[in-house]
C-alpha cells in the first residue's frame, strides 16, 4: 500500500529514553511499531503487494533480444605446380541480431483469476494485520494498567509494613512494661514479617509487570521504565447498543471476520 515504507521508517525511528516517563498512548505507539506481531503482519502486506505486482505483469508483454558476432580469417600460403610461392587470405564478419517481443492476449481467464486471487489475499493480509493491531493494543493497555496497579500496590505494602513495625514497636514496649503478654508480641512479630514478604513480593510483582510492557513494545524486559499514573480522558458520553446491532458491527469490521471472507474469496479465485 502507498505509503507504507514510509510508515515503517518513522516507526523504527520511535524509541523509548531510559529517563523518559512513559503514557499509555507511547506505550501502545512504540508497541504497535516495535512489537514481532505488527512487524510480521506488516512483513505479510509487503509480500503479497508484491505478489500483486507479479500478478499484474502477466498483462504485459515480454521481450528479448539476443545476439551474435562471427569473425572468420584465414591465411594459406603455399608453392604452386610452377614452383612460384603464393599467398592466399579471407576474411569474413556475420552479425545476427534477433528480437522477439511475446504477449499474451488472451489466456482464458488465468491471469484475471491469478490477480484476483493475489488481491483478495492481500485483502486478508489487510484485515489479518488490523488483528494484530488490535491484538496488541489491547495487550499493551491491559499489561500497561497491570503494571500501574503493581505500582501502586507497593505504595501500600509500604504503608502496611510501616503500621506494622509501629505495632510491633509499641508491642515491644508494653511487654516489657508488663502490660502485654509475650504473645502479644509474637503475634505483631508475625504480621510485621508478613508485611515484609508482601513488600518484597510487590516489588517483584512490580518488575515483572514493567518486564511485560517492556516485551510489549519490542524492548529487552529488564529495561529500566518510569510509567506515569496520569488517566486518559474518557468520554463524557455512554454508548449503548443492542446485540443484535453489536454482533452486525462485528461482522461488518472485526478483522478475523473480514479476513476470513478475503480468504474465501481467495479460494474462489484461486479455483476458478
Amino acid at each position: 500500500p502507498p505509503g507504507l515504507g514510509r510508515e515503517l521508517d518513522e516507526c523504527m525511528t520511535l524509541k523509548v529514553k531510559s529517563d523518559e516517563v512513559l503514557t499509555l498512548p507511547k506505550a501502545v505507539t512504540t508497541a504497535l511499531c516495535h512489537n514481532p506481531k505488527t512487524s510480521e503482519a506488516w512483513a505479510n502486506i509487503q509480500a503479497q503487494a508484491a505478489q500483486v505486482g507479479i500478478a499484474k505483469s502477466a498483462y504485459l508483454p515480454t521481450l528479448s533480444a539476443s545476439g551474435q558476432i562471427v569473425v572468420n580469417r584465414s591465411n594459406n600460403d603455399g608453392t604452386g605446380t610452377t614452383g612460384r610461392p603464393f599467398e592466399y587470405s579471407s576474411s569474413s564478419t556475420n552479425h545476427n541480431i534477433s528480437v522477439n517481443l511475446n504477449w499474451v492476449l488472451y489466456d482464458f481467464g488465468l491471469r484475471a483469476s491469478v490477480l484476483d486471487n493475489a488481491e483478495k489475499t492481500l485483502l486478508s493480509a489487510l484485515a489479518k494485520q488490523d488483528g494484530a493491531l488490535q491484538s496488541v493494543i489491547s495487550k499493551t493497555v491491559k499489561d500497561y494498567y497491570a503494571a500501574l496497579i503493581a505500582q501502586k500496590n507497593i505504595e501500600a505494602t509500604k504503608q502496611f509494613e510501616a503500621n506494622a513495625k509501629q505495632a510491633l514497636d509499641l508491642t515491644v514496649g508494653r511487654v516489657r512494661g508488663g502490660v502485654a503478654a509475650i504473645s502479644d508480641q509474637l503475634q505483631a512479630q508475625t504480621a510485621y514479617s508478613q508485611a515484609v514478604y508482601n513488600r518484597n513480593k510487590a516489588e517483584g510483582d512490580w518488575q515483572i509487570a514493567l518486564g511485560t510492557v517492556a516485551i510489549d513494545m519490542g524492548m529487552r524486559p529488564n529495561q529500566s521504565i518510569q510509567l506515569s499514573d496520569a488517566n486518559p480522558e474518557k468520554s463524557a458520553e455512554s454508548v449503548v447498543q443492542s446485540v443484535d446491532s453489536m454482533l452486525k458491527s462485528a461482522q461488518e469490521t472485526h478483522p478475523a471476520l473480514r479476513a476470513a471472507r478475503a480468504d474465501l474469496d481467495a479460494a474462489l479465485a484461486n479455483e476458478k
